[in-house]
């Protein structure tokens, strides 16, 4: 069932209106630092005029940049699409080539110009991907049937594996280099949902071979994630895959 017409869900742009809006609020923080500076410049013991004249073209240029976002923000708006809710059945769309044997993955949304897209990831038993990166995009995947061990490997090269089981979310940061594998006995099912701009299978992808081709082993260690326990017994926990080290994320 689909309500609304897919194909105007979004405006393309090169940026998203959050991301715009973002911008223009701190550029706003920028301009008044900017402006402070200048007035305490003013005041202190043999300033410079010319400095301080400086400083003040300075925040005009950046009051300019707040007004030419918000001017692209308002024709953003303007060419806005009215509200919709767009429902699509994966079952009847056309899976995209294999780029992996026993590997399926199946287009769901897919729009321009959105940002976000999502897809319906199919391995069978004893099958993995190819190695490979979004260097521009984040990749949430949400097993929904059996379990996913999920391989990464971290700036230094040093390759990390995490078994993600039915109802788990793993957050993949852009650029990180991973592979997905189904050691398990049943077919696994995940829905992927990716932050990108792209209308084809296969854009964005940085191919990443030559990291290791050996099958996970089903015991698979915990390094590199740091898993948010549940709220309660009916809510998943969350795996957070890191591309870098970070405080709360051991990649040892």
């Amino acid at each position: 069932m689909t309500v609304g017409a897919e194909s105007s869900l979004c405006a393309p742009t090169r940026h998203s209106p959050a991301e715009l809006r973002i911008a223009a609020r701190e550029l706003r923080r920028v301009s008044h630092l900017v402006h402070q500076f200048g007035d305490v410049a003013a005041e202190l013991p043999g300033y410079e005029p010319a400095a301080v004249g400086g400083i003040r073209a300075a925040r005009a240029v950046i009051v300019r940049l707040v007004e030419q976002i918000e001017h692209q923000l308002a024709a953003l708006d303007a060419q806005a699409p009215p509200p919709a809710v767009v429902v699509v059945d994966p079952a009847r769309r056309t899976a995209a080539a294999p780029a992996s044997p026993g590997v399926q993955v199946i287009p769901a949304i897919r729009e321009p110009g959105c940002g976000i897209g999502s897809a319906v990831v199919r391995l069978l038993s004893g099958q993995m991907s190819q190695p490979h990166a979004y260097p521009d995009d984040d990749v949430i995947l949400v097993v929904s049937f059996g379990a996913a061990t999920v391989v990464w490997w971290d700036r230094h090269g040093d390759r990390h594996e995490h078994l993600a089981r039915r109802h788990e979310h793993a957050l993949i940061r852009r650029g990180t280099r991973h592979r997905l594998a189904n050691t398990g006995a049943v077919p696994l099912v995940a829905v992927q949902i990716r932050t990108t701009t792209a209308d084809v299978p296969g854009a964005n992808v940085l191919d990443a071979g030559g990291l290791g081709g050996e099958v996970p082993g089903a015991d698979v260690p915990d390094n590199g994630c740091r898993v948010v326990p549940a709220a309660g017994p009916d809510t998943p926990s969350s795996v957070e895959l890191a591309s870098a080290a970070a405080p709360d994320c051991v990649t040892s």
